[in-house]
């Protein structure tokens, strides 16, 4: 029986099996971080769609790349905003006491703010869009990380 350890993965996140994604870790190369599902979505952007904080984190940990788009061309950052905005359940604001958990996690492992989605436009655009002072607040924090001092 053949396996394929990409498609497990992107399985167990589905369900929320934190267990079955440490085996699955350890029993592959990595390379099971980058197989895509045919919907174009990696693990990552499987574990976003379920609002799971913690196998997010173990993906991340485990070197999921948190720029990889999905099959429409959004980055994780993205998805996690749509997910996020849109106000898809509530379980990880409950769970991690407040919202944008997800966002937060890319954010601090490096991803780019800056990174244009789908729709050509930055995360910036994407909190704007949803009306989200708090998104645009915390974006604009790390965009101003990233951004050179003008000296003003």
């Amino acid at each position: 029986m053949k396996f394929n350890l990409g498609h497990d993965l992107y399985e167990a996140c589905v369900a929320g099996d934190l267990d079955r994604v440490e085996e699955v870790l350890t029993a592959s190369d990595r390379s099971c971080l980058t197989w895509r599902h045919p919907n174009g979505w990696t693990a990552l952007h499987a574990a976003i769609e379920v609002r799971n904080a913690v196998l997010v984190g173990r993906l991340i940990e485990a070197g999921a790349e948190i720029s990889a788009p999905d099959g429409g061309g959004d980055p994780p950052l993205h998805h996690a905003l749509h997910v996020e905005l849109e106000g898809r359940g509530s379980a990880v604001d409950d769970a991690y006491g407040g919202r944008l958990v997800l966002t937060r996690l890319l954010l601090d492992a490096g991803a780019d703010p800056l990174l244009r989605g789908s729709d050509k436009t930055p995360a910036i655009g994407l909190a704007r869009f949803y009306g989200s002072a708090e998104a645009e607040h915390l974006l604009a924090g790390y965009l101003k990380e990233r951004l050179p001092y003008s000296g003003e």
